[in-house]
């Protein structure tokens, strides 16, 4: 959540996820997923990050 927040760098969330898929769908103390986080926040990097997890987030959906 914090990496969505303050870096925008889509590199490290890629990392992220990769080591902990499953913090996709964790909640931070305001009900927010990583996804939230991102798409309410602005700026150009942010941008892609959202579209990157909104990615995992169908993936993992087809999955289970």
């Amino acid at each position: 959540h914090m990496a969505c927040k303050g870096t925008y760098n889509l590199e490290l969330v890629r990392e992220l996820y990769k080591v902990f898929p499953d913090a996709l769908l964790k909640q931070n103390l305001m009900g927010e997923t990583a996804l939230d986080v991102a798409q309410r926040m602005n700026g150009g990097s942010s941008e892609a990050i959202v579209y990157y997890l909104h990615g995992q987030e169908i993936h993992n959906n087809d999955i289970w």
